[in-house]
């Protein structure tokens, strides 16, 4: 059946959770547009205020939707990021030259279906269980973690040791180190 979107409602999403659950997400509220700033601590869930709205240049904590960005105004240069709920962005953008993220398991976390965009030239590391796509500009792609599909740009780079559920499309320069697996 399809239909639409009631106006209070600006997205819904149905998710596997891999555990036998069907999910119906609603979203009631406008998705905001946030920067990673890790003031409270290193976990990204839906209680810790480490987020910069970028619009009212408050610091909220992450509501699923939520348009996320990692860049190289958070410090210190390497940042581990623990990913200790299920989080599905609206969007998520890694756009370092300086900071080196890692999107680490902190439990039972995951980070939904989302296409995950990385640009600058320094890396991602993905070692948490994710249905992300995965869209290599700039900089590369490291980790041990789970991902959907992988695409890597001729600017971009994959030193992958995960598990990609989908496929790998390369123009730049790839490797899927040993353990890695691709499924598609």
């Amino acid at each position: 059946r399809s239909g639409s979107t009631p106006p209070a409602y600006h997205n819904m999403q149905v998710l596997d959770d891999g555990a036998g659950n069907i999910l119906l997400i609603v979203q009631t509220n406008t998705p905001r547009n946030l920067v990673w700033r890790g003031t409270q601590n290193s976990q990204w869930d839906h209680t810790s205020a480490n987020w910069l709205d970028t619009n009212t240049l408050a610091i909220v904590n992450f509501t699923d939707n939520d348009k996320v960005t990692f860049d190289d105004t958070a410090s210190p240069s390497v940042l581990n990021v623990s990913v200790i709920e299920v989080v599905n962005p609206g969007s998520l953008t890694v756009s370092n030259a300086m900071n080196q993220f890692v999107f680490s398991n902190g439990g039972s976390g995951s980070i939904g279906g989302v296409t995950m965009v990385k640009n600058g030239t320094n890396s991602a590391e993905v070692d948490c269980p994710s249905t992300m796509t995965v869209q290599v500009n700039q900089g590369s792609l490291i980790g041990n973690g789970t991902v959907a599909s992988i695409t890597i740009a001729s600017g971009g780079s994959m030193n992958f040791a995960g598990t990609a559920s989908g496929s790998l499309t390369v123009s730049g320069t790839a490797t899927l180190s040993s353990g890695g697996i691709v499924r598609s």
